[in-house]
């Protein structure tokens, strides 16, 4: 939860611990791992993904820690970084085992004349045509009529973060408790993927780490917790 005085102290201390400790951790275990393992632990060190450091590290085996990875579904709309541009295609990484591929004609308007202006590091809100374990997955920016429909490159500014799925299904729900009465204190916007990655950007870089730190915070709060937290970042808002 938020401190009384909507901090991010005990936050950041918070992290700063469980970092050292998985740096640690790391450093006892390293010459027992084999290269791809170690290389799975770095990467899940380096990429903020603490809950897949713990697992590596009490030994869940790589079937289940490969499920805590996202796996893409076809038809579900996703947040992307595009990694690398290769001939026709952007790679773009959605948060699981493998890129996803991503064609420059998939966007609104697009032709082999007019590409999209879309840069290596761009977030992109769009959507799987292709996810099975026997194909490259693809995406697309357009909708069955060709149309961008909310989706393209996105993400001036503002903070990109990660959270549970569950948290993003409780977000999704039409008209959201959490987000209606967040946006009475903070005017927001947000884009939430399915892949658990959530885009906000409030009025100030201060405001956006207050929202970004709320959502967080909503994931196990009863709706009582909720309005009680809601209520005491209103009052320091005002």
């Amino acid at each position: 939860l938020l401190d009384p005085l909507v901090s991010f102290e005990p936050h950041v201390k918070n992290l700063i611990k469980t970092s050292f400790f998985h740096l640690r951790n790391i450093s006892r275990i390293r010459q027992f791992l084999s290269m791809s393992n170690a290389g799975c632990l770095i990467h899940a060190f380096i990429t903020s993904r603490l809950y897949s450091c713990n697992s590596l590290l009490y030994g869940l085996s790589n079937p289940l820690l490969n499920n805590l990875q996202y796996v893409p579904a076809k038809g579900e709309c996703v947040i992307g970084i595009v990694t690398a541009k290769s001939g026709d295609v952007f790679k773009v990484d959605v948060g699981g085992s493998e890129q996803a591929s991503l064609s420059y004609l998939a966007f609104e308007g697009a032709t082999k004349r007019n590409r999209p202006n879309v840069q290596v590091g761009d977030l992109v809100y769009s959507q799987f045509i292709i996810a099975n374990k026997d194909m490259e997955p693809e995406l697309v920016c357009i909708d069955s009529s060709g149309r961008a429909n909310g989706m393209g490159v996105f993400g001036t500014g503002g903070l990109l973060f990660k959270v549970s799925l569950g948290l993003v299904r409780k977000l999704l729900v039409p008209q959201s408790e959490i987000v209606k009465d967040l946006e009475k204190i903070f005017p927001f916007e947000m884009v939430v993927g399915m892949n658990g990655r959530i885009w906000v950007k409030a009025r100030s870089t201060q405001q956006t780490l207050i929202v970004a730190n709320i959502l967080e915070s909503c994931e196990n709060m009863t709706a009582q917790q909720r309005r009680t937290l809601f209520k005491k970042v209103a009052q320091n808002a005002l």
